[in-house]
């Protein structure tokens, strides 16, 4: 799989998330589910960091991935709290932070 979900911390407070290049968009919505389901196991706030350091922005998916991308932190569970975006352009962090 060209993702990875991961708790940061013991404390189940920060969640990391990592996207590499190649990856599909069924992929991509496996991780959502996963991270509904790990911020789902806790009552407390959860921080993510979103990598996407390790992508690239052109492809014959990318529209496809940057719509599922931003309908997904549309539908954020209830408890993330901040989400920091790590690498990307300007422009496509830009488009990720406007959704929220």
């Amino acid at each position: 799989m060209k993702i990875s979900i991961e708790w940061a911390n013991s404390e189940k407070s920060i969640v990391i998330q990592t996207l590499y290049d190649g990856m599909t968009l069924d992929e991509f919505h496996e991780m959502v589910e996963i991270h509904h389901d790990m911020l789902g196991s806790v009552t407390h706030p959860v921080d993510v960091i979103l990598d996407i350091s390790n992508i690239q922005e052109r492809g014959s998916n990318r529209k496809e991935l940057l719509t599922t991308m931003i309908n997904a932190s549309r539908q954020a569970p209830i408890n993330e709290r901040l989400v920091v975006i790590v690498g990307g352009s300007r422009f496509l962090r830009s488009l990720i932070y406007l959704t929220r």
